[in-house]
């Protein structure tokens, strides 16, 4: 004998002849364990009476708030929005390939005698710019529109790392690698502003959530393919051709 609530799903349970079958359906795994066993207690009236009885529990209510799945949220948006969610998604995570390879490649490029301050410079003017270009360029970039202002950014983000690549000037990779950073600042609020008409009230939370993973994905791939062209090709391998033409594919896609 085994309690009501812990039946699993869709559980049958049918009376051998002569007596009538009862069939009792638990669709809710998580049904109510009182109501279950008023359940059972009637399903054996219905034998001992030789009558049928179907003994149906509530019908599920729609998947909405915490009980909504990815799939469901995911469903919740029409065919445009799906598609503006996947290309933000993937532009933020080429976003940080094209940021996490000064990081990964610094040691390297240390040890081709370039000085550790020249390095620095470039980290510290990276962050400087990031941060200007966040505090006071978002009207601009919103001014200018998702998608253009995106087409633009990604495109001239891809330039400086080509130039960054293949260029020999110290001073000329700061100034750069600092035009990088503000460049990326404007990226992420446009791909927000992008995607954020497209997000249903009811599974906005979710889908945000979701959507956000491109920034732990993105830097993990950074890392990675860093890593993986530092150690095969040398340090400017990090930054052209490969980031580059990924940013330079997503400007491509955007536009």
């Amino acid at each position: 004998h085994k309690s009501a609530s812990t039946l699993n799903a869709s559980v049958a349970i049918t009376a051998p002849p002569p007596f009538d079958a009862c069939l009792l359906i638990i669709e809710d795994p998580c049904w109510d364990a009182n109501q279950a066993r008023r359940n059972v207690r009637r399903w054996l009236t219905g034998i001992a009476g030789g009558s049928r009885k179907t003994l149906l529990a509530p019908t599920p209510k729609p998947f909405t708030g915490r009980r909504a799945t990815m799939a469901a949220a995911l469903a919740s948006m029409d065919g445009v929005g799906l598609q503006t969610y996947g290309v933000t998604y993937a532009a933020v995570v080429a976003l940080y390939v094209g940021r996490k390879n000064l990081s990964v490649a610094k040691v390297s490029m240390i040890d081709e005698s370039m000085p550790q301050a020249a390095v620095a410079s470039m980290e510290t003017g990276f962050l400087v710019m990031y941060a200007f270009g966040q505090l006071f360029l978002g009207s601009l970039a919103q001014a200018a529109g998702p998608r253009r202002g995106l087409m633009v950014c990604y495109a001239l983000a891809a330039l400086t790392l080509a130039c960054f690549g293949t260029i020999e000037s110290e001073l000329a990779r700061i100034v750069l690698w600092s035009s990088n950073g503000l460049l990326q600042a404007m990226c992420y609020p446009l791909c927000m502003e992008a995607v954020r008409p497209h997000l249903p009230s009811e599974t906005r939370g979710q889908l945000t959530g979701l959507w956000t993973t491109s920034l732990a994905i993105g830097g993990v791939m950074g890392n990675v393919v860093a890593a993986w062209a530092t150690t095969n090709f040398g340090w400017r391998a990090a930054f052209f051709p490969g980031p580059a033409g990924l940013l330079a594919a997503v400007a491509m896609l955007i536009a």
